[in-house]
């Protein structure tokens, strides 16, 4: 085991986000060896030149090595390090480990924020810019209770006002829907209003990507008794309830319109509602 975390279902790649997952979970049991080898691994073959952060796809390259096929960040992938790293630092006081937090913290804040009149905002990764008047934000990647974590450590940038925007952009663009869920992406342009696809644009879809939300804001609820996290599970409960009543199951993604685009299941979604 050299510390890769292996997609076995799309070519062998790894992703930044892989690895962070393998970071925490080592991190949440005490294995502290199998963290090192994990973080090892990361920062030999995903971090990039340019800054602290990490580039989200590694695998076979067209001529037949084997390294990065994408130089750009996730800022999921980056922010679940750095909190795996803070947690790693409380439980085993390494300083190594919360030097290389700040780090990529701070630098999360320099690339993977943009200010919206006056207020910012987390993006999706460095690669995001203002571009034809609009921003592209993943909802599933705002995860309040890291930027409280970030707060305690980098005093340096107002984490809890991200807190704040995240909760903001989360309702706003739930709110686009009619069965109050949050889309797979959405986008602001310049005046801080929401611009989202018609219908049939698929980026609007409740899936795999979106059911993520339900996880973050339960954990801002169950470490920091953040009373917007349930009003916001609780309201957007009632299609997945009705649905389940009609089907006995849920869908792997719902339209905007909250229609269920397919009879499919997915094991992780169940994940994250429960």
């Amino acid at each position: 085991f050299d510390g890769r975390v292996i997609d076995w279902f799309d070519g062998q790649i790894s992703t930044s986000e892989g690895q962070s997952y393998a970071l925490l979970r080592a991190v949440w049991i005490g294995d502290r060896g199998t963290f090192d080898t994990v973080l090892n691994w990361t920062l030999n073959n995903l971090h990039k030149t340019d800054n602290h952060l990490f580039a989200w796809k590694w695998g076979k390259r067209t001529d037949g090595s084997w390294g990065i096929i994408e130089n750009v960040s996730a800022t999921d992938g980056d922010e679940n390090i750095a909190l795996a790293l803070a947690i790693a630092y409380s439980k085993w006081g390494d300083i190594r480990y919360r030097e290389l937090a700040i780090n990529i913290i701070k630098d999360i804040w320099a690339y993977e924020t943009i200010l919206i009149k006056d207020e910012r905002y987390l993006t999706a990764g460095d690669w995001v810019k203002m571009e034809n008047n609009t921003v592209s934000i993943n909802p599933s990647y705002l995860a309040p209770y890291i930027y409280r974590v970030f707060a305690s450590i980098d005093s340096s940038h107002n984490w809890l006002e991200i807190v704040d925007t995240s909760y903001d952009i989360i309702h706003r663009c739930s709110e686009s829907s009619k069965a109050y869920l949050p889309p797979d992406w959405c986008m602001f342009n310049r005046n801080g209003e929401v611009v989202l696809p018609d219908i049939s644009n698929k980026k609007n879809d409740t899936s795999y990507d979106a059911f993520r939300t339900y996880w973050h804001l339960a954990f801002d609820y169950v470490w920091f008794g953040e009373k917007r996290a349930y009003k916001y599970i609780k309201s957007s409960s009632p299609l997945l309830a009705a649905h389940w009543i009609k089907k006995g199951k849920f869908a792997d993604s719902y339209a905007k319109d909250g229609s269920p685009r397919s009879d499919n299941e997915a094991l992780s979604i169940y994940g994250m509602l429960l």
